[in-house]
């Protein structure tokens, strides 16, 4: 059993306040293909892959992979026969999916940048095979960035660019134009959540006083609006990013129209126990001299 602890800030203004809870219990997710290896199919599987859909490079497959009926909250893998693979959610919040399930689905595509006949397979987090299909791409080979961005499957940003896609999900149930990966406020979480795993720290005022904003505009992110989540205890991000999404403190955060970027961090103790940052913000500078941050955690 995992003890859990979640503070939540207000997501508007420089006050804060907190809130303290636990969490009895905690679900680790763990995300894997096992090369050569064909799982059983499911039966009576609510996702399905649209089988023979003939694509362009650089264009959109459209929704390929689909949820059909009610809203289903564990996430499904979704390799998409290139190298890449995602995480594909509901994009309900979890309020939602317990009042109107039926209008929770799972809705995912993809952008190939090479011709040829790819095979694409939902899976769930044990690797049990839900549904698979084939895609036929045509036209010449592009360099151009794909409107969808994926990683390469085992890449250390994955937990990243999977958090960044579900709290996008989230904002678009609410209405919310998306948020952008910022650099510059993934190192500024990033060193936030390293200080709290190797002091033991836990807060949203630093060990010397500072306030979230205070470390945004040492990190060189000058905020006009910002907001910041933060836990500690969850063996995953997607447990962080799950308890995130039922508080009201942290959900408020997650879908503030006044921000336009977020970064993430993520680092653990010597225990092995890790804490979880959030930082949304807008107005600042996200260029970080061309640098990613690429640091890997748990999915």
């Amino acid at each position: 059993m995992t003890n859990t602890q979640v503070q939540v800030g207000r997501s508007t203004g420089r006050s804060s306040r907190r809130r303290w809870g636990a969490a009895a219990g905690s679900l680790l997710v763990m995300v894997g293909v096992a090369g050569g290896v064909t799982p059983a199919q499911a039966a009576d599987s609510a996702i399905s892959v649209t089988d023979g859909i003939v694509a362009e490079t650089g264009v959109s497959t459209g929704y390929m992979v689909i949820g059909r009926g009610a809203a289903k909250r564990e996430p499904v893998t979704i390799t998409w026969g290139d190298g890449t693979a995602e995480i594909a959610r509901t994009s309900c919040s979890v309020q939602r999916a317990k009042s109107r399930p039926g209008k929770c689905r799972i809705r995912a595509g993809h952008v190939y940048s090479s011709p040829g006949t790819y095979e694409v397979q939902a899976l769930t987090a044990k690797g049990t095979l839900l549904d698979s299909g084939t895609v036929t791409v045509v036209g010449e080979p592009t360099s151009d960035t794909p409107d969808i961005d994926k990683p390469a499957l085992g890449e250390s940003s994955l937990w990243r660019s999977t958090m960044l896609t579900r709290i996008n999900e989230v904002r678009a149930e609410n209405g919310v134009a998306p948020v952008g990966s910022c650099p510059r406020l993934d190192q500024v979480a990033q060193d936030y959540a390293q200080l709290m795993a190797d002091t033991g720290h836990f807060g949203h005022t630093g060990p010397g006083g500072e306030s979230p904003w205070d470390r945004m505009a040492d990190g060189g992110y000058i905020v006009r609006a910002g907001a910041e989540n933060i836990a500690w205890g969850q063996p995953a991000s997607e447990v962080a990013q799950k308890r995130w999404e039922e508080s009201v403190g942290h959900f408020r955060n997650m879908i503030n129209p006044k921000v336009t970027h977020v970064g993430m961090g993520g680092a653990a103790d010597s225990y092995d126990r890790w804490s979880w940052v959030q930082k949304y913000g807008s107005g600042g500078n996200c260029d970080l001299e061309g640098r990613t941050v690429d640091t890997p955690a748990p999915m």
